[in-house]
């Protein structure tokens, strides 16, 4: 068969999908995947996969280029005739969704999260609550990575819940995120961010609460990886400036950095399910996550991190001073606790078998 997957990145799928991709590749199906080129393609494309770069404005919601881009969508499908379509990410899934429906092409969507468009009222909420019911007409099936977002597709009808599975997030490869040796504390504590600096990653919290924590303990450090916006770029030179961050820019690789952390702290306002907890709990460390569905999943309140209230920097104060009055051991355990719980719960291997199971399944009515 010939499978097309379409989302928002071709790193997001080299990162998350390779290892399905690899065994639909070995079992002679025909992968093409279409998304925005960054640094990836290359590695797909050396995997056997064709790739389509695909131009797409992620926050744009001019009715004149979303209609091109559902066209531009629709002249692919034609060309490339797949048997079966999966998309994550809301542009992918609404559109490519209108584009299956009614070109009568099985399809199979991933809600990888909600997205600013549906969390905020506005306008664009208001488009896409219009536009999500007329795509999901017809899938297949709908894979959710937390009940939150499950929830609010029932409470809006946005689809038929008969279709609905639930994933563990994208999980995570626990044979490539292994446990890394926990680092002594000689020369400080270091927490990590890993992620873009935006505003709904909770980044304006987190840097109030590295400003009180800070002025009290001097061996602390917060290190961030992940691009920088430009609304962005003059605030970071700042923290910089004043010694509060450390930042390392963006970093396809984390594992060596992982091991040279004592912990993950992650206040995003929202998320489908943080890959950056699954990744950083894999390698033995503990994590310091918002209150949030997509977050607290992965960290076993008091065992393996700490929870803290979603945009209070006060709370986020409060979790890093009970993680510092650990012992160093008792760091070193928590990490272990939430690579168990990886190993447990958040296999990649769970994704994969699920995704294995509704292509064998829709295989079977073509």
């Amino acid at each position: 068969m010939k499978l097309l997957f379409a989302g928002a990145s071709d790193h997001g799928y080299y990162r998350t999908q390779r290892n399905l991709i690899a065994k639909l590749i070995s079992d002679h199906h025909t992968i093409v995947i279409v998304s925005p080129r960054t640094n990836a393609a290359e590695k797909l494309i050396a995997m056997g996969c064709k790739f389509i770069e695909f131009p797409m404005e992620r926050h744009g919601v001019n009715p004149i280029d979303e209609i091109k881009v559902v066209n531009l969508y629709r002249k692919i499908v034609k060309a490339e005739k797949p048997d079966i379509i999966l998309t994550n990410t809301i542009k992918p899934n609404m559109y490519l969704g209108i584009v299956c429906r009614f070109m009568k092409i099985p399809y199979v969507m991933n809600i990888t999260g909600l997205g600013e468009g549906l969390l905020h009222e506005g306008r664009t909420k208001q488009v896409i609550l219009k536009i999500y019911p007329i795509a999901t007409k017809k899938a297949y099936c709908i894979f959710f990575q937390n009940i939150f977002n499950k929830q609010f597709f029932i409470d809006h009808q946005l689809a038929n819940p008969k279709i609905f599975r639930m994933l563990p997030g994208s999980g995570v490869d626990v044979s490539d995120y292994i446990p890394i040796d926990y680092p002594d504390e000689n020369n400080g504590i270091r927490f990590m961010f890993v992620s873009r600096i935006l505003k709904d990653k909770g980044i304006e919290e987190l840097i109030e609460a590295m400003r009180i924590i800070k002025k009290k303990y001097s061996n602390v450090e917060l290190h961030i990886a992940g691009g920088c916006p430009d609304e962005y770029k003059t605030s970071l030179d700042q923290w910089i400036k004043e010694g509060i961050v450390i930042y390392h820019g963006r970093v396809d690789d984390m594992k060596p950095l992982y091991g040279k952390m004592h912990c993950l702290i992650h206040p995003s306002y929202h998320e489908g399910m943080a890959n950056v907890i699954l990744e950083s709990a894999a390698c033995a460390r503990p994590c310091l996550v918002s209150d949030i569905h997509g977050c607290k999943e992965g960290v076993d309140d008091g065992l393996s991190g700490f929870l803290f209230k979603v945009k209070s920097y006060e709370d986020i104060v409060s979790s890093i001073e009970k993680f510092l009055s650990l012992s160093h051991i008792e760091k070193e355990e928590m990490g272990r606790r939430g690579r168990t719980k990886m190993e447990k719960e958040f296999n990649r291997e769970i994704v994969d078998a699920a995704y294995l199971k509704v292509i064998s399944e829709i295989a079977a009515t073509l």
